[in-house]
């Protein structure tokens, strides 16, 4: 009787809560800057905490939805963000007891000259998904236990975080605030 009650309460999972943002941050960006310049800026000195960065190159490297992408003659400017480990802790996802859940999500970033000077970024999420725990038992081949994890819809949190980096970056003026989740 015992060994069945630890098992039902190890399988209970907790509610997850999601935060909506009173206003969605933006996934694109125009800047003030040449496309061949901002593609050089981007591959040499944007660093994302646990991410690779992959151009069309290395396209091999990436999900094959993604290399599809690449292979795209109007892409081969572009880049992809890559999950090492989990990005951050959600600020929109989290347990009943308001404990962020870990995130992770590829990130596609188009480049797309808009006028002489001016290049727009948007940024496309693929994969979105969070931590909800870990498998009961470990598997091979390391026999670890497993996280169990949950697609979710993109917050547009992290892509304008993403956004406001290159801008940084570039010197760019003017962007408007991030946007985050009012805490009840």
């Amino acid at each position: 009787m015992l060994v069945c009650f630890e098992a039902s309460l190890v399988s209970c999972q907790d509610r997850i809560i999601k935060i909506e943002l009173t206003k969605k941050n933006p996934i694109e960006f125009v800047f003030n800057t040449q496309k061949d310049s901002l593609y050089k800026i981007i591959s040499k000195q944007l660093i994302i905490t646990n991410m690779m960065l992959w151009d069309a190159a290395h396209g091999y490297m990436v999900l094959n939805k993604i290399s599809d992408l690449f292979l795209l003659s109007k892409n081969k400017s572009d880049f992809c963000l890559m999950p090492t480990f989990y990005i951050c802790k959600s600020k929109i996802y989290q347990k009943d007891n308001g404990d962020s859940l870990e995130y992770e999500a590829w990130f596609y970033l188009h480049l797309e000259e808009v006028v002489k000077g001016k290049t727009k970024v948007s940024i496309t999420t693929i994969e979105p998904k969070v931590v909800v725990g870990r498998e009961l038992l470990p598997t091979p081949p390391h026999f670890v236990r497993k996280d169990k994890t949950l697609l979710v819809e993109p917050s547009t949190i992290e892509e304008y975080e993403i956004l406001l980096k290159i801008g940084r970056l570039v010197g760019e003026q003017g962007m408007p605030p991030l946007q985050l989740p009012v805490k009840k």
